[in-house]
């Protein structure tokens, strides 16, 4: 067994090379050029190349902007009170050091993808950015967020000014990992595209406060819904577009440019053009339904990734729990579970140690898990679950290694748990892990 602390040790240094990492990271992709023509950027990596071969729209058009200020004319009127509800209140400019609390925010990253789609259609998107109230230079900041608003309020702007009603599709063809912070670092190292599509649905607050992710599993497929939860119709409907491209589009960069949505389920009504959503998501599209999303197979959504490593998505799971905990401190659960993580191999897992490290009484801790409808334990039990399956699913890592990890005290309690969770032994779900990675 590895002595005690080793292991604790090597995972907090590890977390603190990758928060660096992550940070050159943002700030390298927020020093490329605003734009490159598509065919150049093939050259760069798998990242856009994915995009070209499933959305080859405009092949060899620039992202870059001319600058010229003169906008295409709008063939699609926004509603009134979506522009007002955006823009009517005070403007907010946020920055590393502004105060965003009390109000719904975005990862200020998320911004360069904005930027990129809208410079597409020839339009300066810095402007609309600072007419929204936000310095541009704060989109390069992966440690700010901006109020949700302001997003709003440029994605308002730029409807009016772009006469394509599906343009919130090509956001697929301008994200980039880095622009998703430790989540989109974190999508690319997941086992499989459930795995990937759960981290979405866990840790999505992060990338956007507003929005909401869920996950259903049904013996259809995988379907991944998405709430804009937004009142204006074309605000919502052209926020859709752009989230769901996006998501499918890192299905694909994991999975393989081929890869096809079973169905898709969008809100919106039927368009005059329904072309470019038959070509993108290329399968059957029900328009006008109760709710937005896209279903997959479960063979593909449970699939072994070329990509994965397990390792590295342990990280930076942990460096999302802590953002997740830090974003909403009103979300008391997050916070003991980020507690939870640090405490599991210290030794000190226990419902006193938590209560002292959150600086209240045991009884005050137990009176805040109530009102979240969770006791202690089901906390600890729920987190070790959760571990369990990643560390089981990585060969380096054996039996006695993910015992001690999870705090159990003997091998023989870690197998009760186990077969309680899954209905079998770690051992036999190694086994049969190892076996359906090798069909």
């Amino acid at each position: 067994m590895s002595p005690p602390g080793r292991p604790l040790e090597l995972d907090e240094h590890a977390a603190k090379l990758t928060t660096d990492a992550l940070g050159i990271a943002s700030a390298d992709m927020a020093e490329m050029p605003d734009a490159k023509p598509a065919d150049e950027t093939v050259k760069h990596g798998r990242f856009f190349q994915s995009r070209l071969e499933v959305e080859p729209l405009e092949r060899g058009r620039s992202f870059r902007s001319p600058r010229s200020g003169r906008f295409t004319p709008c063939a699609n009127r926004l509603s009134r009170r979506a522009i007002m509800d955006c823009t009517s209140r005070d403007r907010i400019r946020a920055s590393a050091g502004g105060s965003t609390s009390g109000m719904e925010t975005f990862l200020a990253t998320v911004g360069q993808v904005f930027v990129r789609l809208i410079e597409m259609h020839g339009i300066d998107a810095h402007a609309l950015v600072r007419e929204a109230g936000v310095d541009p230079a704060t989109l390069r900041d992966p440690n700010s967020r901006i109020p949700s608003r302001a997003a709003d309020a440029v994605l308002a702007r730029a409807a009016g000014l772009i006469p394509d009603p599906a343009f919130g599709l090509r956001a697929a063809r301008c994200w980039h990992p880095s622009n998703l912070g430790a989540l989109g670092f974190a999508w690319l190292a997941s086992s499989t595209l459930r795995a990937g599509l759960q981290r979405l649905e866990r840790y999505g607050r992060i990338l956007g406060e507003k929005a909401e992710m869920k996950l259903m599993n049904n013996r259809d497929g995988l379907r991944f819904r998405y709430d804009h939860r937004r009142r204006d119709p074309l605000l919502r409907a052209i926020g859709t577009d752009f989230a769901m491209s996006i998501v499918l589009d890192m299905c694909r960069m994991n999975y393989g440019a081929s890869l096809r949505a079973v169905e898709v389920r969008l809100s919106r009504a039927r368009p005059g053009d329904t072309e470019p959503y038959r070509h993108f998501y290329g399968c059957a599209i029900h328009f006008g339904a109760n709710e937005d999303s896209f279903l997959i197979s479960n063979r593909v959504a449970d699939e072994s990734l070329p990509t994965a490593n397990r390792q590295i998505a342990g990280t930076l799971d942990s460096i999302l729990v802590a953002q997740l905990a830090a974003l909403d401190k009103s979300n008391f659960p997050a916070r003991c579970r980020s507690s939870l993580l640090e405490q599991l191999t210290s030794g000190e897992s226990s419902e006193e140690a938590m209560a002292r490290r959150l600086h209240m009484s045991r009884r005050t801790l137990q009176r805040r898990l109530a009102e979240s409808n969770t006791t202690y334990q089901k906390l600890v039990d729920d987190t070790r679950r959760d571990l369990a399956l990643r560390y089981m699913e990585d060969a380096r890592k054996t039996i006695t290694d993910v015992t001690f990890l999870l705090g159990f005290s003997g091998q023989s309690a870690f197998t009760r748990a186990f077969k309680r969770w899954t209905g079998m032994s770690p051992t036999r779900f190694r086994v049969q892990k190892q076996a359906s990675a090798t069909v």
